[in-house]
């Protein structure tokens, strides 16, 4: 006869474990608080305010999509530290392989990651992503060149 096992304790479900998140639809407030909560500066209580709802209601929608209102602002806060620690760990990593792996990486995506993260922290730094001065440069020639062509 065979043994019975022990029966595992039923874990009480939430309407979140059986629902699918999805992509708020436009338009809806939702979509305005996710909106707002990640691509500006605003806290909970300043979306709340601007989008005429309550700040439990700011609140639920976030826990709702998996945001927490605090480690988000944190990242928001110190997002172009978070990007540099990250190009650190794509260095390092990429000084720890080999030279037959760095080859293969090269050749599959160059150092378009790390590319990437140096642009987005600069901009975050309000720096410069380009070679402005060389295309500052540029122009004045082009400008000097078209004014002694028309003194002639």
């Amino acid at each position: 006869m065979k043994e019975k096992k022990p029966k595992k304790p039923k874990k009480r479900r939430t309407k979140w474990d059986t629902q699918t998140i999805r992509k708020p639809r436009k338009g809806t407030k939702a979509e305005a608080i996710l909106t707002l909560t990640t691509s500006t500066s605003a806290t909970p209580p300043q979306i709340a305010d601007q989008i005429n709802v309550s700040n439990q209601c700011v609140h639920d929608t976030l826990k709702r999509y998996g945001i927490d209102a605090n480690t988000t602002e944190t990242f928001k806060n110190h997002r172009a530290d978070i990007l540099a620690a990250a190009q650190a760990r794509d260095l390092k990593l990429y000084q720890e392989l080999d030279d037959d792996e760095r080859k293969r990486l090269i050749s599959k995506r160059g150092m378009v990651d790390f590319g990437i993260l140096y642009d987005k922290e600069r901009l975050e730094r309000g720096q410069s992503t380009g070679n402005i001065h060389q295309i500052t440069d540029l122009i004045k020639r082009v400008q000097t060149q078209d004014s002694q062509e028309e003194e002639e």
